[in-house]
């Protein structure tokens, strides 16, 4: 069943994507459960260069956000902690700098997003 309320369309860059996999995009993350191809038609993998639909993320992730995929959910939450203590910190000293948000996990998607 998919489910149509935070959903995202990924553009796969390398590796394969599958349900069960764990996925982060920005300060948001879920565990793949369904993956629809361009025709909203359901699949079991989405190899490189397929552009796909991803459903269940906890938020809605930003348009332009790299997608990473880790191996455990525990990955993932460190992941995000790290990140939010960055944009904290960059808020906090209310400074122009970069600050690094590509925590590189396992394989970086392109993402598309909206929310429905």
């Amino acid at each position: 069943m998919f489910s149509r309320r935070n959903v995202a369309t990924i553009l796969v860059q390398r590796g394969t994507l599958r349900p069960g996999d764990f996925i982060i995009a920005g300060t948001t993350y879920t565990r793949v459960r369904t993956i629809l191809n361009e025709r909203r038609e359901v699949i079991k993998e989405a190899l490189p260069s397929m552009p796909v639909i991803v459903d269940g993320w906890r938020e809605v992730p930003n348009a332009g956000d790299v997608v990473i995929q880790a191996p455990t959910e525990e990955m993932i939450k460190d992941a995000i902690a790290v990140r939010e203590l960055a944009i904290h910190e960059a808020k906090k000293n209310a400074t122009n700098s970069f600050v690094p948000f590509f925590f590189v996990l396992r394989t970086p998607f392109i993402l598309h997003s909206t929310a429905q």
